[in-house]
């Protein structure tokens, strides 16, 4: 009964605008993980991995109808530190989301031989009644639990989101969205990110809402291809 009525409190809040476009200019900040070996790998790399993540800046373009995810292009003040910063972000290309589905680009990683649109599995959110303000919407949380598979073993991982109904469209930056409001903060042990910047009543076109032509495969066969690909393999 408390669950329906939090429920029925997410629909009858204001809604921020009728007009579902919008842009989203998403920060990032990585959290310290001294017991990571992927972070001592980096960090033998590069002694600027923490830092050059204030320079990263996702933005997430949407409408009524999609929503598109992606890495801004942009110069860095360390080069290397930024690419090595992506690959702790598990960053592979832009991600389009639409009609409840995700779609991920496999542009970056020398994984597997060729290059794929993942449709990544569905989330089983759950959903809370704490909240809290970010850039003066009220948002609440979320989470639920993310299964990897890898080469070796199984990894479970605690991811958190923060949602706000006042801007009722299901999407969010990265491959996070399906929840009943625009995603403004993500949560891992690994990194932040969070909504700086929020414009309202943009104009898009069809063109922003295209990935490329390669083919769709699910997560599931993705996966199954970088356990079966040789760890010596390079493009």
């Amino acid at each position: 009964m408390k669950y329906l009525l939090f429920l029925s409190c997410l629909f009858l809040m204001p809604v921020q605008s009728q007009n579902t476009n919008g842009e989203v200019t998403y920060e990032v900040t990585f959290t310290k993980q001294d017991s990571s070996k992927l972070d001592n790998l980096l960090l033998g790399m590069t002694k600027n991995l923490y830092s050059i993540a204030n320079e990263l800046e996702f933005k997430l373009y949407f409408n009524k109808d999609a929503s598109m995810s992606l890495l801004e292009k942009k110069m860095y003040s360390d080069d290397m530190a930024a690419r090595l910063a992506k690959i702790r972000l598990n960053y592979r290309g832009r991600v389009l989301q639409k009609n409840g589905v995700i779609y991920q680009e496999d542009g970056r990683q020398k994984t597997v031989p060729e290059k794929y649109i993942i449709k990544k599995d569905s989330v089983n959110w759950k959903l809370y009644k704490e909240s809290k303000k970010i850039n003066n919407f009220i948002c609440y949380k979320a989470s639920y639990i993310k299964v990897v598979t890898g080469r070796k073993k199984v990894s479970k991982h605690y991811i958190e989101a923060w949602y706000t109904p006042q801007l009722n469209v299901p999407y969010g930056p990265l491959h996070y969205g399906n929840l009943p409001g625009l995603i403004l903060e993500v949560k891992t042990k690994e990194y932040v990110i969070g909504a700086k910047k929020i414009s309202l009543n943009t104009k898009t076109s069809k063109e922003d809402f295209k990935l490329k032509e390669y083919p769709i495969i699910s997560q599931t066969e993705f996966d199954e291809k970088v356990r079966s690909t040789p760890l010596s393999f390079k493009r």
